[in-house]
């Protein structure tokens, strides 16, 4: 079993792997696992079910929302490459095979946009979790920060995917840069936080149901 400065430790490097993500975006995704693996630990620690509860659903969204993203990549790129071949095969002239591509690219530009739309749902249902977890963890250690990056993560990550689906605007890309913001400065206070927490002393067994 991990003790508590270990798992302390593990929140604070997670953290900042996922600071460190805006340059390698793998870092990012390493750090969040770090994060809630911590809080599982952690809630073994202050003997509260709940902050491992949410934080496994966080880790099990958090995969999901990776492999939606990784699969309709691949299912782009394919689409992608398959879709000229087939339509130059069953074209008489230059134009049917323009159109025939074009569709093709319009259907591929749908299917992308509903993939993004998809991994961003579950990614937000995900970070809502995080956000409960560190809000129960905030609770019960009396470690402020917790809840207050909790709130700036989900902020950000919803800020930046707006910003994402409104980009062609200029509200867009402000909310990419505020989102950004936002998302960065959650992580911050987080490696803080999880810095910065005591271990209880000798306290009850919550009994408590977080919903």
């Amino acid at each position: 079993m991990m003790d508590f400065d270990t798992a302390k430790l593990l929140g604070v490097i997670g953290s900042i792997m996922v600071i460190v993500g805006y340059i390698l975006p793998i870092f990012a995704v390493v750090g969040l696992i770090l994060i809630g693996l911590s809080l599982r630990y952690l809630s073994n620690t202050f003997k509260d079910a709940s902050i491992s509860r949410y934080a496994t659903y966080f880790l099990g969204l958090l995969t999901l929302a990776i492999i939606i993203a990784l699969v309709s990549s691949v299912l782009i790129v394919v689409f992608m490459i398959i879709s000229p071949i087939v339509a130059s095969s069953g074209t008489a002239s230059l134009e049917e095979f323009v159109s025939v591509a074009l569709a093709s690219f319009m259907l591929a530009v749908i299917l992308l946009i509903l993939l993004v739309l998809a991994s961003s749902i579950v990614g937000f249902i995900g970070f809502y979790f995080l956000y409960k977890s560190l809000t129960r963890l905030s609770e019960v250690s009396g470690e402020r920060l917790f809840r207050l990056s909790g709130l700036a993560i989900v902020i950000g990550y919803v800020a930046l995917i707006f910003g994402l689906l409104t980009a062609i605007i200029l509200v867009g890309f402000l909310l990419i840069i505020g989102g950004a913001i936002a998302f960065l400065v959650g992580f911050i206070l987080l490696a803080v936080a999880f810095y910065s927490i005591r271990p209880p002393q000798a306290q009850p067994l919550s009994t408590s149901v977080t919903t």
